[in-house]
């Protein structure tokens, strides 16, 4: 008789975090949550993407300084439709955009970008459907943190 049990393949945070990013400048990172903000103003102008000037209103502002890197936009946040998919390590379908020609489309731009330049992020979104704010702790990266879920509040439409 032989005692069968079953051992855990699953990979760690800790891999994922540290390995991730290691293939990717840190202007490349920066670039792939620009690339996010384009395909939410790609989300926003639907249908209208082949008119003269389809990003005209849309902006994308970065601030980066010894304490912090920010970058905010107006290009229509993570809708609530893309909200799970957007905070997992790779997305579970390709088909979240539909025929929409995005760039974003494995789902590890945002994640891999954060774990590049921080082990801290605050992430805000404001979509027509919900306003949510998204934390990644010191606290969740902990080695002794098996856990992959992350909290997320509802914000007030108006919070800054």
């Amino acid at each position: 008789m032989t005692n069968e049990y079953n051992l855990s393949g699953a990979p760690t945070k800790r891999f994922f975090v540290s390995m991730l990013p290691r293939d990717i400048d840190l202007e490349d990172a920066i670039l792939d949550l620009v690339d996010n903000s384009v395909d939410g103003a790609m989300r926003q102008r639907r249908g209208k993407l082949k008119d003269k000037r389809p990003y005209k209103g849309f902006r994308c502002e970065l601030e980066i300084n010894k304490k912090q890197f920010a970058l905010s936009d107006n290009c229509g946040g993570i809708p609530d439709l893309h909200l799970e998919a957007a905070f997992r390590l790779g997305r579970p379908t390709l088909e979240l955009d539909g025929d929409l020609p995005t760039i974003g489309m494995y789902g590890i731009g945002m994640k891999r970008a954060i774990f590049k330049m921080a082990r801290e992020a605050v992430v805000v979104s404001r979509s027509a459907d919900q306003a949510v704010q998204v934390e990644y702790t010191r606290e969740w990266l902990k080695p002794d943190n098996d856990g992959w879920e992350l909290p997320i509040d509802q914000l007030e439409a108006n919070d800054e």
